[in-house]
């Protein structure tokens, strides 16, 4: 059988073979009446259209398939493992063309179809009857006169090949119909519409390409007809390929067959299409062929965009995602697809962070192409870099790159650096301009570069800083460290203390080991033993969440307020001697015994740890607000929402200590008054709902608690007067 370089047309592979669908094969799916086979047919009809009335030849890509030799008699069979769905759009179109030629007509019958009797048997009938068929007064509708027809079985309606044939029929004769100057006949003999034919001797067991191409179900896949389109643009550019980029027009066509659809199989078996469909939405839309990714932007693609440097940036990224050197730089790829998933439902779950990561693998390919799979990968400077850098600069400018407009910007930026690729490292540590990213993370890259490059300690400093960036919280931002590491507030690297810096380095580092909620609430306690360390979010101010990626989190907290001097002092008091967070939780409890300060909101959140659950304040947002003058914490984004008065709060987190004896005096305490911040914040005291005994608020000009609006009490005067008198 003929290697891959041999084109054959359908007339000269029924000179050699009989041609069988066979049982284990879809059915013919190109004449659904769905979107999306209508949408994928009405290009396909076009292309061959345009092809064979300009005297185009156009290349149906590969036929793969399995050859069984003549016995005796018997001619040649030729089963097709991937190539179905063409060859039998290319019967059909035959047929209609060949309908008053005998000669052809014989040949045409060497083709059947193998899944079921009823549409053998129809194939048959439409040989039989042909002439009639494309000659009768219905035309061009031969579906109308082929279910009017006598030979027409009923129930060969519910056959979906026949369906789907029937559809094609009439679409191809409405197309062709459209020109009387065409002479398809002899169009389709001078071999205008053409295949690569390919044995699957030649590319491994048949079994194992047929659940390849096969295992994706019944309906056409977008990829099939990407694929298409990509290589007819191969074809288009084959020359400019191959001379400008040394790029060979075969190879990159069997690579889409071979090695890379193996790599999207063996990665997602259950759900190829979808992850090789990702890919390609990923590539496009970074290259900017697409801006709409919404389910079916391929059937608006304009190919005429794919151009050899496309195509160029696409053969050397697939070619690195099947090596070894991918494994690297895992944390920039997008993830597996969930087999379940289908395609709309998964683009739709990446933001543009996802984009720009992906963006830096096409680029980096691009700009090295076959060094990119060298064995020093991520050890020689230039990659490492490149990869290192810009992971810093996505990852910690998700706040700043929060929409798909800004990320085109940050792409073009990318671009833009890639002219530096091999020395972008120099290009920081010189302080050259780079936009769109978050200008803090960006002048945080360009200190740590000077460093790695010109501290009088750079090998040591460099691994010092490498180690800190691989923190499972910090990613890569380790600017409080490095710049408490300084002598006074210039940013020069002489000024520039290793020693500093790998002690802050601990000690945040130790800080955020164990992130458990319960653990970050001893931390933001100990830290308004030391002031009032919150961060403004419009109306509100927030304790800072845990979440790193948020922009008002602990990590931001000390990344940008590192200056402070109660943030310092915090750092400094810590001892890298003995356990952390028994260290925080002495001063807790010495901040507590001490009694010579005003009582005061700080005083509550610190003491009752009652006060950071989830019933009175958002673990997603720990928002607090001063309004009417009381202090409020926030269970929703807005004070509109639920709101607890922070002393009243605390006094019920007080009595619940004393709940035995509350209980023992039958008493009951609720709080009221807290469906919104202009609510009337109180604590009432009951034994039956309907009967309160007290009504306790909190009085911020005499800072204190009162009862029915009269006395002034203290905390623990509240709860011994409340114990003694109900």
């Amino acid at each position: 059988m003929s290697n891959a370089s041999n084109y054959q047309t359908l007339l000269n592979l029924l000179d050699s073979y009989s041609i069988q669908i066979p049982l284990i094969q879809r059915d013919y799916v190109q004449g659904e009446k769905e979107k999306q086979a209508t949408e994928i047919r009405k290009i396909l009809l076009e292309d061959i259209y345009q092809a064979l009335s300009q005297g185009n030849y156009l290349d149906l890509n590969f036929v793969y398939g399995k050859v069984l030799d003549n016995q005796g008699d018997q001619a040649s069979i030729f089963i097709p493992i991937d190539g179905q769905q063409r060859l039998t759009t290319l019967w059909l179109l035959h047929l209609y063309a060949f309908h008053n030629d005998e000669a052809v007509l014989q040949k045409l019958s060497k083709f059947s179809y193998k899944t079921r009797k009823s549409s053998r048997q129809f194939l048959e009938h439409l040989i039989t009857h042909c002439h009639e068929i494309f000659t009768s007064a219905l035309m061009p509708s031969p579906s109308q006169e082929i279910s009017d027809s006598a030979w027409f079985l009923p129930a060969w309606r519910y056959d979906p090949t026949v369906a789907s044939m029937l559809t094609m029929l009439d679409d191809m004769t409405q197309k062709f119909n459209q020109s009387t100057q065409l002479d398809l006949a002899t169009r389709l003999q001078e071999g205008y519409l053409h295949f690569q034919f390919l044995d699957t001797k030649v590319i491994g067991s048949e079994d194992d390409l047929y659940i390849k191409l096969n295992a994706r179900g019944k309906a056409l896949s977008p990829f099939d007809n990407l694929k298409s389109i990509i290589i007819e643009q191969i074809i288009l550019h084959e020359e400019q390929l191959k001379q400008v980029y040394h790029i060979d027009r075969w190879e990159y066509e069997q690579l889409f067959d071979g090695d890379w659809t193996d790599y999207f199989w063996h990665r997602s078996k259950e759900n190829f299409d979808t992850d090789f469909l990702l890919f390609l939405t990923f590539f496009f839309r970074n290259c900017r062929i697409i801006e709409d990714i919404k389910d079916g932007w391929w059937f608006g693609i304009d190919k005429h965009k794919l151009d050899t440097t496309v195509l160029m940036s696409l053969y050397h990224t697939l070619n690195f995602l099947i090596s070894a050197n991918a494994e690297k730089v895992d944390k920039f790829l997008f993830k597996i697809p969930e087999k379940t998933k289908k395609y709309e439902d998964v683009i739709s779950s990446y933001g543009p962070e996802a984009y720009l990561l992906f963006h830096v693998v096409i680029q980096y390919c691009a700009m090295a192409k076959r060094a990119s799979l060298d064995a020093t990968f991520m050890a020689d400077d230039s990659s490492k870099q490149w990869f290192r850098i810009f992971w810093n600069l996505i990852i910690n400018s998700n706040n700043t790159i929060d929409r798909w407009e800004r990320a085109l910007e940050a792409i073009t930026e990318i671009n833009r650096l890639s002219d530096h690729w091999q020395e972008l490292l120099r290009y920081c540590a010189d302080k050259k301009k780079i936009g769109v990213f978050d200008s803090k993370q960006i002048a945080e890259e360009q200190f740590k570069a000077q460093i790695l490059l010109d501290h009088p300690k750079k090998d040591t400093f460099t691994q010092a800083i490498y180690n800190a960036e691989k923190h499972h919280y910090f990613l890569g931002q380790i600017r409080s460290a490095l710049y408490l590491s300084l002598k006074d507030d210039k940013k020069t690297i002489e000024l520039s203390s290793l020693e500093k810096f790998e002690e802050y380095w601990q000690k945040l580092s130790k800080l955020f080991e164990d992130m458990s909620e319960k653990n970050m609430h001893v931390l933001r306690r100990a830290l308004l033993t030391y002031g009032d360390y919150r961060l403004k979010v419009d109306s509100q101010k927030t304790l800072c969440v845990t979440s790193p990626r948020s922009a008002t989190s602990l990590r931001m907290l000390f990344a940008d307020r590192y200056q402070e001097p109660n943030l310092k002092q915090f750092l400094d008091d810590l001892s890298l001697e003995t356990d952390i967070n028994t260290q925080l939780k002495i001063r807790i409890k010495a901040y507590v015994a001490n009694k010579n300060h005003p009582f005061d909101w700080r005083d509550c959140m610190i003491m009752y740890e009652a006060l950071w659950d989830k019933r009175y304040l958002h673990p997603n947002l720990l928002y607090t607000r001063k309004m009417s003058g009381k202090f409020l914490l926030l269970r929703s984004s807005k004070a509109s929402g639920y709101t607890y008065e922070v002393f009243i709060t605390s006094l019920k987190s007080e009595l619940d200590r004393s709940k035995s004896k509350l209980t023992e005096l039958g008493l009951k305490i609720e709080l009221w008054g807290n469906r919104s911040a202009t609510d009337d914040h109180c604590l009432v005291i009951y034994k039956e709902k309907e009967n309160v005994l007290a009504t306790v608020r909190y009085d911020y000009t005499k800072k204190c608690f009162t009862v029915d609006r009269s006395g002034c009490f203290t905390m623990d005067e509240m709860v011994t007067h409340m114990l003694a008198h109900y």
